[in-house]
Order: C-alpha cells, then structure tokens, then sequence
C-alpha cells in the first residue's frame, strides 16, 4: 500500500510497486467522452503510479448539468478510461469546456453544479477536502521517506476574472483592476503548499503558465498574477526549488524552459489526449521551447532515483505510445 496525503486527509491506494519507488506519472489533457481513446491504453501500458487529467476531460460546452452529468458517464464507463483507472489513482482538475462553456469563468452560473458533479466523478468521495472549500484545488504527497513527491494541481477556473473579454495577443494584455486566476483562499493555500518538504514538486495548471507567445488562454493575461506567482518562487530555498510545471489546454505537446532570476523551471504542456483534425501547431514562435509534438498525445515523467539525486525525464508521446521529444532535469534533495 501507499499513503497519499490529500489535503487534511489520509487515503490510501494499492499498487504493484513499493513504497519507495515512484516512478512514473503520464498526464494528458483535452478529451473528447465519445470518441476512442488510445492515449489512456498506452498510458496504462506505463504500468503508471500516478496519473494527472489536465482539463477538458470532457467537452461539455454547457450549463445543462443534466448534459454534463451524461457526459461524466459516458466517460467513466468507457473501457479505456476504466483500464487506465485500475493502474493507478487519477488526479484531475478542469478547465473551460468541463467546468461550463468556452473560456468561461468565474461568471459560470452553474459553477458549483459543475464542480458538484465534477467530485462525483473525478474526486476522491465524501472525505474529499475539495468538498470544503471553493473550486477544486488539491494537493497530494506521494512516496515515504526523502523520496517524496508533492503535486499541486491548482483550480484555473471557478475564481478566473480576466477582465478582458476574450484573451488578448501578448503586445494587448494590460493590468486591470479585480484581475485574478487564484483567488485568494487558494493563494494562501499555495504558499502554504509550497513550504511542504518533498524531494520534487508537481505544479499543475489547466492552461499554460510561462507562455507569452500566442493569443490563447495563459497566465500571462493576467500580469500580476504571473508576477505573484514568480514572486513566490524566487522566495523558495533548496528543494523548495525543485518544480516541475504541466499544463494543458492548447491541442499540442511542448516542452518548455524558462528562466526566473537565476533559476530554472521546466513547463511541460500535453494536450490532446485524442481530438482529431488537430495535427498542426498554430503560429507562434516561442524561443524557450525544446520539444514540440502535435496530434494525439500524452506527457510522461520517468524519475530515476539516487542516494540524494532524482532524475526526471520529461517526454512527450504520441497516443501510441512512442516518444517524440524528451528532456531530462536532474534535481538534489
């Protein structure tokens, strides 16, 4: 058995490796409910110890809650998604088409109906602590001893005011008044998450963090937003240090590394998990990325664990399973 830390609250899950040992984790975004699946086989044949859903797990499109609801079963009842299930326990979070419509927002009028029913599909069950608060914020602690990892899946949507209407392309993003992606409850959660002591951490957001490179959802639309959020990394001393960031969202794969003062951070994006007709990238020339995969796919993290060192190695696979592009990060704990 291994313990996972959910919040305030202790559940446990069975696996076929020890304790000691996590080793892998795939993750992947944008999900059509009715269409095949064959990302979530391959990343079954990880034999995975986690698996992170990035948003979009269903596409919804709607503030019918009767509609959702029947997409949620369609999904949890399609064998693939099921197969992917019994490796390993399923972390997810949502973004715009599984909470309500196209970029919606905090304005959601059924935003609690969706995350009602987001938890009955993709939470953990009455002792959920995303049951208590607003949104669907969750941290989990996974592994024993120093070899421990913290992944952080942050809620991108029930508190995001943009102001801007639709997103702006980078030279027409301003600062406004009231502009948040957080909130502040899950702010202060975050820094309070950032101080758990673990050998990696795992930041996930539903749409890109670090870009600034295109006209579609991001942080960077919201400029002091992303400043608070650089802020408090520049804060974070020895293996506070040791982040790994994914995202979703944006119907391709990227591999990305960006520089904060003198420190480094490795932002993964997969996405889609199995939409078709999105075998392209769009027009954007972003200087900070090292991979890029279109079509179908999903991200994987292997980690190789020394005495004080882990390795990770961050590759972006095609839904068959083949990688395409990977980088490897070695951190010390």
């Amino acid at each position: 058995m291994k313990s996972y830390l959910l919040g305030i609250a202790i559940f446990s899950f069975s696996f076929s490796a020890s304790a000691k040992d996590i080793v892998k984790i795939v993750a992947g975004s944008c999900m059509k409910q009715e269409s095949p699946k064959p990302a979530l086989v391959s990343m079954a044949g990880e034999n995975p110890d986690l698996t992170l859903l990035m948003g979009d797990n269903i596409y919804a499109d709607t503030t019918d809650p009767n509609l959702m609801r029947k997409l949620y079963q369609t999904l949890v009842t399609d064998k693939s998604f099921l197969t992917l299930k019994e490796k390993a326990p399923i972390i997810a979070t949502w973004d715009d088409h599984d909470f309500s419509t196209d970029d919606s927002n905090t304005t959601n009028p059924i935003k609690d109906v969706s995350k009602k029913l987001f938890l009955e599909f993709l939470g953990d069950g009455p002792k959920d602590p995303r049951n208590s608060h607003d949104g669907i914020y969750v941290s989990r602690t996974i592994g024993e001893g120093k070899k421990t990892i913290h992944v952080i899946v942050l809620d991108t949507r029930y508190n995001l005011n943009t102001r801007t209407g639709k997103n702006p392309p980078p030279e027409k993003v301003q600062t406004k008044a009231g502009q948040q992606i957080l909130g502040e409850a899950q702010w202060k959660w975050l820094e309070n998450e950032l101080k758990t002591p673990a050998a990696l951490k795992i930041i996930v957001s539903s749409v890109q963090v670090f870009s600034n490179f295109h006209k579609y959802e991001r942080w960077s639309v919201l400029p002091n937003e992303l400043i608070r959020l650089k802020t408090l990394l520049s804060k974070q001393k020895g293996t506070g240090k040791n982040i790994i960031f994914l995202s979703g969202d944006r119907h391709f794969g990227e591999i990305a590394k960006y520089s904060l003062g003198s420190d480094s951070y490795f932002e993964m994006t997969s996405s889609n998990l199995n939409l078709q007709g999105r075998d392209d990238f769009p027009k954007e020339s972003n200087p900070f990325v090292l991979n890029k995969l279109a079509g179908p796919q999903y991200g994987a993290l292997d980690l190789n664990w020394g005495l004080d060192t882990v390795s990770v190695t961050l590759s972006l696979k095609s839904a068959d399973g083949q990688t395409k592009g990977s980088q490897k990060v070695d951190f010390k704990y």
